[in-house]
């Protein structure tokens, strides 16, 4: 089954978000993109994403993941706020 079916399927806000972090780039090359543009269409606050990735920064192996996601959630945010 496609990541992106399964995501569908459990589309709580909760579980996108955790997406960010377990979802194969190679099976959804696009998601952390999609998702930044439209985060917003579900969840109330940036803070809310945050909070969540921080909890998986600690995880070594999640880390690296973590940190790129990050990375470019600020820049989005940043954007957004000129």
């Amino acid at each position: 089954m496609c990541v992106c079916m399964c995501v569908r399927g459990q589309g709580t806000a909760e579980k996108l978000v955790q997406h960010l972090v377990l979802h194969s780039p190679a099976a959804d090359p696009t998601y952390v993109d999609d998702f930044l543009l439209t985060y917003r269409t579900f969840l109330k606050s940036p803070c809310d994403v945050t909070t969540q990735l921080m909890t998986w920064l600690d995880d070594p192996a999640y880390t690296d993941k973590v940190l790129r996601v990050i990375l470019k959630f600020i820049t989005s945010v940043a954007a957004w706020h000129g």
